[in-house]
């Protein structure tokens, strides 16, 4: 098989000027615009058409195809393959992603693409009608895991839709789509549901300021530690490892030691980004508020209703730089207070629905997770990246 080295294979489009912080402010279009990161903005112009590739320059490697008007950042390299498919050329990359973060992404802080070694990079070239076929069979395996990952998609925004009417509580609001709840509703509470503000249902493990002590009755204790230790103690057992953020992990007793918390909590973060989380069981902490319940509320029930306050939330957050929540007007939040067996009925639903929609171990999720490992495996078995002698 013949090897070639990129810069062979290929047009480099012009540099762009615009960053990713401008082509936000950027009037909204139809034209993808590509940036080095994970986000896509859609925007009213364009500066190349056709088939092209676009490569993050830097950060870490990555690829991506686009066949049709688009534009891209200042930090990202576009090119249009010569002589060879298109798509053929940017499987090829997108296999060796990670020796290409390794091998040409240089530099201290945020690494860059070592341009002139990546286009010197030779790349398996061979002949059409197999470059044809093995596109044709990763096409397929994309194009299932895009249909899946739409569909994960479509049943978030269903979970979400189902989850604000299971919380509407007027007469008017979801007679029809959720006549069970309204039934409990007219049986336990024929007058209306009561609603409160959050002090007067939880209690947070910090003496907020500005918050007044009658609204604040009852002061929780928990233990904490910070994020790097955090994620120095992950190393698999049954004690859950609670962030701010998307860090997901567990640990063991014997590691965690006196750091393992244990109950029923609600959390948000004490700086960054509202990000309302539930657990349940023995877990240590980091950076996180946490909130446990009084008589009458079950907690699940409560993280359902601030999850679905995500907005709210976060405008809530305040500051340059980070962010920290201002726990006054937090705790000033109304929350609809159902009796506890209509509270029951709505977590129940609400657990089935996002179990299937969230949960790695089964459903959407785990048939994305198959689909793209069964994907690389085919990519990897396609596109040999050894010369032949």
């Amino acid at each position: 098989m013949e090897w070639k080295p990129i810069i062979s294979l290929c047009k480099i489009n012009p540099k762009s000027v615009v960053g990713s912080k401008k082509a936000e402010l950027m009037q909204q279009g139809d034209f993808p615009f590509f940036t080095s990161g994970s986000k896509i903005y859609y925007v009213n112009s364009y500066m190349i058409d056709g088939e092209n590739i676009y490569i993050n320059d830097g950060g870490v490697a990555g690829f991506r195809y686009y066949c049709g008007c688009a534009a891209y950042a200042d930090h990202v390299i576009s090119i249009k393959p010569t002589n060879v498919i298109s798509k053929f050329m940017y499987y090829c990359l997108d296999a060796k992603t990670k020796f290409i973060n390794n091998t040409f992404f240089r530099g201290t802080g945020i690494k860059n693409i070592t341009r002139k070694d990546f286009f010197e990079m030779k790349v398996p070239v061979p002949p059409l009608p197999v470059q044809e076929e093995i596109v044709r069979i990763l096409d397929k395996f994309t194009e299932l895991e895009e249909e899946l990952e739409e569909e994960l998609e479509l049943r978030k925004l269903q979970y979400e839709w189902y989850r604000e009417q299971s919380l509407v509580f007027s007469r008017d609001g979801n007679n029809d789509v959720l006549p069970y709840i309204h039934k409990l509703l007219d049986e336990h509470c024929p007058n209306g549901v009561e609603w409160k503000p959050l002090w007067s249902v939880t209690a947070w493990d910090k003496k907020f300021n500005a918050v007044q002590q009658e609204q604040q009755k009852i002061v929780t204790s928990f233990k904490h530690v910070s994020a790097k230790e955090l994620k120095s103690l992950a190393c698999g057992g049954n004690v859950k490892l609670l962030s701010t953020g998307n860090f997901d992990g567990f640990t063991s007793r014997d590691v965690a030691g006196d750091n393992v918390n244990e109950g029923e909590v609600i959390a948000i973060p004490s700086g960054g980004n509202a990000n309302v989380k539930y657990y349940k069981g023995c877990f240590v902490d980091s950076g996180n508020l946490l909130a446990t319940v009084l008589t009458g509320v079950n907690c699940r029930y409560l993280y359902y209703v601030l999850d679905s306050k995500q907005d709210v939330i976060e405008n809530y957050y305040r500051g340059s730089g980070i962010k920290h929540p201002s726990m006054f007007e937090i705790l000033q939040i109304m929350i609809p207070i159902p009796p506890l067996p209509v509270q029951e009925v709505i977590v129940s639903a609400l657990d089935n629905f996002s179990a299937m929609v969230t949960n790695i171990s089964s459903g959407l999720p785990a048939e994305i997770t198959a689909r793209r490992k069964q994907y690389e495996y085919y990519r990897d078995k396609l596109l040999p990246f050894e010369p032949m002698n």
